[in-house]
């Protein structure tokens, strides 16, 4: 528990909860990651390309940066994580029949070097709301590989979600202050900035070439180096929804380049024409607005005016809802498309209903995932599975909630109350947007969530239980001062 005190040099936050953990990591981490990075020597003298031991070293260095540096380490991987994902699906190297690329190099370096250094600092990490939640589901899924089709499609998927939760639970025991929440937060917004770029050339450009397969849509639809642009659009959606509360409460210094940034963002998120991006930066900043920033609920519907007027084909994507029939992917309505693969693939929970079919069965059978998050929990890992998800996503709402009640205790309100208001309003958009995306197993989608949500929770374990220094509104001070003057 934290508690805050008065000290002569100004306010400062003892995190008593904490304070017996420390960053240094112990034998266990340094034994993965000295495994890691000799397997990655092996696998790259294998490979017998410069690029092999280039991808080898810069791993290696991520991975002895942590032993020294632990938060270091999850900074720089959540600053790289972003643009390493624009080239996601390029092999980088083929080794005994296996592609390795990036991005899956950084998924092995969380899950083993960062899972020893979470495993030893297990005191810390079990006060995280959602860690058993994540445990649960990555079981269950581990476990519903039994009747997966294709086992070398289904792993990596398993060490996707074990990604997610292992960089959600470094970031709630690495950020034990106010500083390192602000620099994650940094980190996280700086990361999408290459991404950005990308986004706003191909909106003045008409550029699409990102996107192969999506069809002929009226207007182009800037992906910023995704597959596709929704999931350009979610993760702009969330990341206004972190930045956003800063502006408004954070008392953060550098909130002039998060305004900048706010403005980069938005026209990317236009720009990327996606209703479910745009619907849950909407959901979002409503639940803020209702928290907290009540002039939110007045900001929100005047800006959606600004933008209906100034791009009048945002109010055509809604149309396109209407376009029905064999027309529907040429003309955009790609949320009928999306029933259609409900209903096709709901069927298949008969066949294994308790721990379900394996990940991605689906897109095996199907070649293309079902666009819903929950039915594809259901179908791939059961009914055990479902729970677990479902588990999942209320355990980040409900720590976001708790955060937020004892950082109601931060006086004057400002960085911890504004990081636990955006975790509700990210949370609650979390769960309407799971119900229509592919985010289960997306590190960067769903890990950007994640590491909101993990800040959130950190956040709330960081507010003080009370307040240790007497909080006077200016009328009470000026009362004050009258009463004394009236006395002499």
């Amino acid at each position: 528990m934290a508690v805050a005190e008065a000290s002569p040099d100004g306010r400062r936050l003892l995190d008593l909860g904490l304070v017996d953990v420390t960053r240094t990591p112990g034998p266990l981490c340094w034994l993965a990651a000295i495994g890691f990075s000799g397997v990655l020597l092996i696998a790259a003298v294998l490979s017998a390309h410069a690029s092999g031991f280039l991808v080898a070293a810069l791993l290696a260095t991520i991975s002895g940066l942590f032993l020294l540096r632990p938060l270091a380490a999850i900074v720089l991987v959540i600053v790289v994580h972003q643009s390493v994902d624009l080239w996601a699906n390029g092999q980088l190297e083929s080794i005994g029949g296996l592609q390795f690329n990036l991005t899956t190099g950084l998924t092995l370096l969380v899950v083993l070097v960062g899972g020893a250094y979470v495993a030893e600092r297990w005191d810390a990490a079990r006060r995280a709301p959602s860690v058993i939640a994540f445990l649960a589901f990555a079981a269950i899924a581990t476990v519903s590989l039994v009747h997966a089709p294709a086992l070398t499609e289904a792993i990596p998927e398993v060490l996707r979600i074990a990604r997610i939760g292992v960089l959600y639970t470094l970031v709630f025991v690495l950020a034990r202050s106010r500083r390192d929440i602000e620099v994650i937060l940094m980190a996280q917004f700086a990361s999408i900035l290459p991404v950005i770029g990308v986004a706003i050339y191909q909106t003045f450009t008409g550029s699409d070439y990102h996107a192969p397969g999506l069809g002929q849509f009226q207007f182009d639809r800037a992906t910023g180096g995704f597959d596709g642009p929704d999931e350009l659009g979610i993760i702009l959606g969330v990341m206004l929804c972190a930045a956003i509360p800063l502006l408004f409460g954070g008392r953060i210094r550098w909130w002039p380049a998060l305004l900048v940034w706010t403005a980069l963002a938005v026209t990317a998120l236009v720009g990327s024409y996606t209703r479910t991006g745009w619907i849950s930066l909407i959901a979002g900043l409503l639940v803020i607005g209702v928290v907290r920033y009540r002039s939110l609920l007045v900001i929100v519907p005047v800006a959606l005016a600004i933008v209906v007027v100034a791009v009048p084909s945002t109010v055509q994507r809604f149309n396109d809802l209407t376009n029905g029939g064999e027309s529907s992917a040429e003309y955009g309505n790609t949320f009928g498309d999306r029933l259609s693969l409900w209903h096709e693939n709901l069927p298949k929970v008969d066949r294994s209903p308790v721990i379900g079919n394996g990940l991605d069965s689906i897109d095996v059978e199907t070649g293309r995932l079902p666009h819903s998050d929950y039915v594809r929990a259901v179908v791939e890992t059961g009914l055990l599975g479902f729970c677990a998800f479902a588990a999942l996503l209320l355990s980040g709402l409900i720590g976001a909630a708790r955060a937020l009640t004892r950082a109601r205790n931060e006086a004057p309100p400002g960085l911890l109350t504004s990081v636990c208001v955006a975790g509700v309003g990210i949370s609650v958009a979390y769960m309407l947007i799971s119900a229509d995306s592919n985010l289960m197993t997306k590190p960067v989608v769903a890990g950007a969530i994640w590491v909101f949500l993990a800040l959130a929770h950190a956040a709330g374990e960081l507010a003080p239980d009370r307040v240790a220094w007497p909080v006077r509104t200016h009328h009470e001070i000026a009362d004050e001062i009258a009463d004394e003057a009236a006395v002499a």
